[in-house]
Formats: structure tokens, C-alpha cells, sequence
């Protein structure tokens, strides 16, 4: 404060050491430097107006700089000097002068018609929808002068369309002002007596301009927010967004309502049907028990009306009371009621002992007939069973199996069904009875050929091509005696599958008397077969490195 005020040890100070000194011994004369504050007065009514001067009165702030150049031409043309025959003192230029020079210059012609008064109210309260326009429309064109943005929307009618009424409130709410308030400065910065002054100066007139345009954003603020809030075409807006969405909201209501509905709907109908069928479950229940107990009751009758016969007609201690009580136990109610018939229907004692004896002869051949015929049955599903459950993967391990394990192997079926992985020994068993007695095994795509007598079907395995015999001639391969079948096998033991494949049959060949190459070739395949129940009966030998399978002796 002192360095502001006296200028303390500023270089530059006009006061000397010793003015500085004795400003020190006195202390800050404060009201010297209230005086610098200026004082703001209102206007005075009989000053004259810069646009009034150029003659655009009716214009005032609205005045171009076309406008004004054209104003500023007449009035030379009317008060320069020379027209005047005046000197260029003369008062009335001079106004003249200063007026054009002000308007002329962007910066000074704002700060002077920031400085001019203008009607800054605005409406307050809610204002009738009728007279919206009325009122709002003049008070944003008047603060429409301070918008640095150009062209300012116009508010425009209830036809404008929503998206420039929407625009025109968005411009409003950032609305962009060039109003300049250097008029209320606080302080007259050329009446600073330093540097440190005239900073100080300036910071408080930029306070001050920095409040007053906050006062400006916040009235324009206000303005546009009550302007929003009484728009009728926003209220308009916002009434059919609201019934929109309260229709919305009732059909979504109304969805889950039916949604409701429909599904107490469906428990009713739930637990109506649920109780129906209970109803009728008790009701089919009731009638069984009812039927029930009135067939127990006629077998009971039929029981002792069969007791009663068999005393009264049958007199044999073969047919006793206590042998029809337990014979009844075994029989049914109709064949009660048959043995009923046969008692009532027989005259004497002699032809009804005779008679029973015959019924009962015929009921326990019947019942011993159905039960082969049942049991007949019962095994017959249980083969076709187990013959739909053999994939073929498991018949040809099973043949494999059998090969495998011969006749004299310790838990022979244990082991088959090991093998197998997949069946047991009781249905390896079953398999083994069912292949037995049905020899073409129908149901099955693969199946091993029977072992012939004489000749074996071949298995398609591949071979090494051979050439056919010099002579051509087509063998008998039937005709294989037992010297040439060990020469084969010998030769194959001596020349392994090592040696490449022509080579080697060329000399198996030269060791089998009597054959050729060929015929030895296409006895090997002969001998590479499959088998099925009869590998029990067959030996298999390993000649070079094959299986050849043939006879036991």
C-alpha cells in the first residue's frame, strides 16, 4: 500500500529521498487517493447524443458505418468551415468532428454505445401463451445489438418449425455479447502517478467489468429461461411429449396387465384341469376299488361255491374239501367257474369223480402248454434281442475270439467276452447258441466265410503281382499233395517276405515240384482265411512271417 500510494523506492518516483522521508513521518494521506475514485453521475439530460449530432437520431445504436459516412458528408457539405466562412475552432464542427471520429472507430463506438442507457428489464413471472410474442419479441430484438454473433434468429410465430425454435433458444442460452462496461471503471487510469498505481488501478476496473458482465450473462440467462418457460409452442411440445409418453406408459401398463391376466388365466385353467384330473383319478380309483372288491367277492363265491359242489357231489377222498381249498389257490376264477359248470352239469358220484378228474387233467395240460409257449416266447425275444444289440465291430471280435481261444481253453467264455470288451459270458454264450443254430446269421453284413473241405474261399488282402506261368497254363489247384503243401511251407519258412516280392516267389516256385509260381502264389492266399465255429477244428502255422491256416489231422 505505501509503495502504491507514496511511491517508496520506485526509481522512477518525482518525489525525492527527502519528499519520501517525509511522507513516511506523516503516513498515507487516504483521502487524496479516495479522491482518484470517480464518481459515477447519471447522464445529463440536455447533453447531446453523438448520433444525434450526425442527424441519425432515429437510428441511434442501430446506425451502420455506411449510415454514418453519409451522415457525416452532409454535414460537412452544411458546417465545414469553408461553407461557414468560419474558423476550424468553431464549436459546432468541432462536435461534428468528434462525433464522426467516435462512431467511425469500432472500439470507441462500442464503449459509447455501452455508455448510452438502454432498457435492460426484462419480463418477470409467467406470462399469458396468448401475449408471448407481444411481450418477448421486443426485448430480444433490443438485446439482440449486443450479439457479436450475426444473423441473430428471430423468435419468429407459433409456424415456426421446432427446430429453429429450438435453435433460436440455443443461441440464447449461449448468447455471445460485445457489451462493453469501461464507462464504470472505478478508477481514471491517467490520473496514476506510477506503474504500481495504475496496476493496481487496472485490476479493480477489470473486477468491476468482470461483475457487471457476469450481471449482463445472468440477465440474458433469465430472459431466455422465462422465454422457454411461457413459449406456448414448447409447452405445446412438451404436452405431447408427456401424453406420449403417458401413453407409453399405459400401453406397457396395459401389456402387463394382459400379461397378468393371461397368466392367472392359465394357473385357473392349471389348477382347474389339475383338480378335474384329480377328481377324475379319485373317481377311477374308486371305481377299480368298487370293481375290485366286487370280483374278489365273486371269487369268493365261485371259491365257495366250488367247495360247496365238490361235498355235496364228490364223495372220494381224492377230491376232499381241503384239496379243493388249495387247488383253488392255483387256478383262476375262470377256471373255477369251468370246474363250477362240470359239477353242476354231473348226475352221479361215479361220472362226476370221472368227470373233475378229466377237467382237471385238461386244465394242468393247458397251463403246461402255455407256460412252454410263454417260455418259448420269452427266449425267442431274448435271441432276437441280443441279435438287434451285436453291432458288427463286436460279431467280428467275437469270431476273432473263438479263433482265438479254442475248445479246452481254461473259462473259454470269460476270456471271448474279455476280448470282446463290451458282452458278457452268458450273452457271448447266447451269441454262440444263436450263430449255431441259425447258419446263415442273417443280419449281419460282414460275416467269415466257412472253412471248405478241400479249397478255402480267399480274403481280399493285397499281394505282390506275379507274372503268370511261361506255359500258361491254368493250375489245379485242388490237386495238392501233401509233399508239394511242406515244400510250400518250407520254402516260405526259408525265403522270408524280406526279399522283394518276384525274387522270392520265383524261388519258392523252384522248390515246389510240379507248380508254378503262380499256383504257389494263389495257394498261399488260399490259405489266408477267416473262420468261425469251425477254427476249433483248424491249427494255425506261421509260415514267413503269415498265418496259414489249415486242417488238423
Amino acid at each position: 500500500y505505501n509503495l502504491i500510494v507514496h511511491g517508496k523506492g520506485h526509481p522512477e518516483s518525482e518525489s525525492s529521498d527527502e519528499e519520501t522521508k517525509e511522507g513516511e513521518e506523516k503516513g498515507p494521506n487516504l483521502s487524496d487517493w479516495e479522491k482518484k475514485r470517480k464518481v459515477h453521475h447519471p447522464r445529463p439530460v440536455d447533453e447531446e447524443n453523438l448520433y444525434a449530432i450526425l442527424g441519425l437520431g432515429e437510428l441511434g445504436m442501430g446506425a451502420s458505418d455506411k449510415d454514418i459516412r453519409t451522415a457525416y458528408r452532409k454535414m460537412a457539405l452544411i458546417y465545414h468551415p469553408d461553407k461557414q466562412q468560419t474558423s476550424v475552432t468553431d464549436p459546432i464542427w468541432l462536435k461534428i468532428q468528434n462525433a464522426y471520429e467516435t462512431l467511425i472507430d469500432p472500439e470507441k463506438k462500442k464503449k459509447y454505445d455501452s455508455s448510452l442507457d438502454f432498457d435492460d428489464t426484462i419480463p418477470t413471472g409467467p406470462v399469458d401463451p396468448s401475449k408471448f410474442f407481444e411481450v418477448f419479441a421486443p426485448v430480444f430484438r433490443r438485446n439482440a445489438h449486443w450479439s457479436n454473433k450475426r444473423p441473430v434468429p428471430d423468435l419468429g410465430n407459433m409456424d415456426t418449425p421446432m427446430k429453429e425454435v429450438e435453435k433460436f433458444y440455443d443461441f440464447w442460452f449461449a448468447f455471445d455479447s460485445w457489451r462493453d462496461f469501461s464507462h464504470l471503471d472505478e478508477y481514471n487510469l491517467d490520473e496514476a502517478e506510477n506503474r504500481y498505481e495504475r496496476r493496481y488501478m487496472e485490476k479493480e476496473n477489470k473486477k468491476k467489468k468482470a461483475q457487471e458482465l457476469k450481471k449482463e450473462k445472468q440477465r440474458i440467462f433469465s430472459l431466455a429461461e422465462l422465454a422457454q418457460a411461457s413459449d406456448p409452442r414448447i409447452l405445446a411440445k412438451r404436452r405431447e411429449e408427456e401424453e406420449a409418453r403417458a401413453r407409453i406408459k399405459a400401453e406397457k401398463q396395459a401389456k402387463k396387465d394382459k400379461q397378468k391376466a393371461e397368466i392367472e388365466e392359465r394357473i385357473r385353467k392349471e389348477e382347474e384341469e389339475k383338480l378335474a384330473k384329480e377328481r377324475e383319478e379319485a373317481e377311477r380309483k374308486a371305481r377299480e376299488e368298487e370293481a375290485r372288491k366286487k370280483e374278489a367277492e365273486r371269487q369268493r363265491n365261485l371259491r365257495k361255491e366250488f367247495i360247496r359242489l365238490l361235498e355235496e357231489r364228490v364223495k372220494s377222498r381224492e377230491f376232499d374239501k381241503f384239496w379243493g381249498q388249495e387247488y383253488v389257490k392255483r387256478i383262476s376264477p375262470e377256471e373255477i367257474a369251468a370246474l363250477n359248470e362240470i359239477l353242476q352239469a354231473a348226475a352221479k358220484d361215479e361220472e362226476t369223480v370221472g368227470i373233475l378228474r378229466d377237467g382237471v387233467g385238461r386244465l394242468e395240460k393247458k397251463k403246461e402248454e402255455e407256460k412252454k409257449a410263454e417260455k418259448g416266447k420269452d427266449a425267442q425275444k431274448k435271441v432276437e434281442s441280443t441279435m438287434a444289440k451285436w453291432n458288427e465291430e463286436e460279431v467280428a471280435k467275437f469270431y476273432k475270439a473263438v479263433s482265438k481261444f479254442p475248445v479246452g481253453t481254461k473259462n473259454r467264455w470269460d476270456c471271448i467276452a474279455t476280448y470282446i470288451g463290451t458282452r458278457t459270458a452268458n450273452e457271448v454264450i447266447e451269441k454262440a447258441k444263436e450263430l449255431s443254430n441259425n447258419s446263415s446269421m442273417r443280419g449281419l453284413e460282414k460275416q467269415p466265410p466257412q472253412q471248405q473241405p478241400a479249397q478255402a474261399q480267399t480274403q481280399a488282402r493285397p499281394e505282390p503281382k506275379v507274372e503268370e506261368a511261361k506255359n500258361g497254363a491254368e493250375p489245379n489247384q485242388s490237386d495238392w499233395s501233401q509233399e508239394q503243401q511242406a515244400a510250400l511251407e518250407a520254402a516260405l519258412r526259408k525265403f522270408p517276405n524280406t526279399i522283394e516280392a518276384k525274387e522270392r516267389w520265383g524261388k519258392i516256385a523252384e522248390c515246389v515240384p510240379g507248380k508254378t509260381m503262380k499256383e504257389c502264389v494263389d495257394r498261399f492266399k488260399d490259405c489266408l482265411l477267416y473262420t468261425s465255429d469251425a477254427a476249433d477244428d483248424l491249427l494255425c502255422v506261421d509260415l514267413g512271417g503269415r498265418r496259414i491256416i489249415k486242417k488238423k489231422k
